[in-house]
């Protein structure tokens, strides 16, 4: 019996390491939005009036806290 054919050795490339810029542009948006969810939370309650248990102010609140938390998570990683 014959050997089957060895199979054609491919390439090595160097993957693109875009690992450092894209994690500091994400940490830098996240970092923008949660200033701004809670200076539009804050703006509601304090200049337009609105209570702290109101949808205006909660859900800026909890959007903030939301990204506040995937900044650290990005921020801690072990990558």
């Amino acid at each position: 019996m014959s050997e089957p054919p060895t199979p054609p050795r491919r390439p090595r490339f160097e993957p693109i390491r875009l690992g450092g810029t894209l994690r500091s542009s994400a940490l830098l948006v996240y970092g923008i939005i949660v200033g701004a969810m809670v200076a539009l939370a804050t703006y509601m309650h304090v200049f337009d009036g609105q209570e702290l248990t109101s949808p205006y102010v909660v859900g800026p609140a909890i959007g903030a806290v939301w990204f506040a938390l995937r900044l650290f998570m990005m921020m801690n990683s072990r990558k």
